[in-house]
């Protein structure tokens, strides 16, 4: 992804004039924030990887069977690299996901995927904020910054999705309200920091009521196979 590279080696960059400590203060909090980027940018990556085998697998099913499983096998080993930051908020859906990265090919929805990848990511923005309004009642400019730029990265994986189901001006919103929420942490400022996260909180119910409600039982864990 042309985009994705070039964020990452732009992120790369900030950290390489940041690590020369022209200013030291300065220079930290811009390390704990393009950390984020870089990271979360390796991440969606490998989310987008995974919804790209699934379509595979989905249009193949029928006719090339070797292919969908070629393709299934390489959506589970995609989904291995993000499961943590998908399981950690949404438990059930990482079951759910891992069972059908390794169940019968007419158990594999799309749609069902995006929406229980976006609900595990939705949490970890949930707690990005969390954390960013801990660190702003500290004082703690660097923390909040990174959290604020974590809640930011995170969120950009599933923004795409949020146009889809939400329109293009709710998608504009959500990217202004958390680079509202990252300057209001770089200004200390808790007045502005209330409203982008309310704002951002609004957003984010809104569009996980509109992802599919999936109705599942598992309950134990599925081991990928290697």
């Amino acid at each position: 992804n042309p985009g994705l590279d070039q964020q990452i080696n732009e992120s790369f960059a900030r950290v390489r004039i940041a690590l020369d400590k022209s200013n030291a203060a300065e220079d930290f909090s811009v390390v704990q924030v393009e950390r984020y980027g870089i990271r979360l940018s390796l991440a969606r990556a490998y989310y987008i990887g995974v919804l790209r085998e699934v379509a595979g697998v989905i249009e193949n099913r029928t006719g090339d069977l070797e292919e969908a499983r070629i393709e299934q096998k390489e959506g589970e080993i995609f989904y291995r690299i993000i499961e943590p930051l998908v399981a950690r908020s949404n438990p059930a859906g990482n079951l759910l996901i891992k069972s059908r990265l390794t169940g019968e090919f007419s158990n594999i929805d799309a749609d069902e995927f995006v929406s229980e990848l976006s609900k595990g990511l939705i949490g970890r923005v949930k707690a990005e904020m969390t954390g960013q309004e801990t660190a702003l009642g500290e004082a703690n400019r660097p923390h909040a910054m990174a959290e604020a730029a974590g809640a930011k990265y995170f969120a950009r994986i599933f923004l795409p999705d949020v146009e889809r189901r939400l329109g293009a001006q709710e998608r504009t919103n959500l990217e202004t309200a958390l680079e509202n929420l990252l300057t209001a942490s770089n200004e200390l400022d808790a007045a502005k920091s209330t409203a982008a996260r309310e704002e951002i909180l609004a957003i984010l119910t809104n569009y996980e009521s509109q992802l599919k409600q999936a109705t599942y039982s598992i309950t134990t864990d599925t081991a990928f196979v290697d």
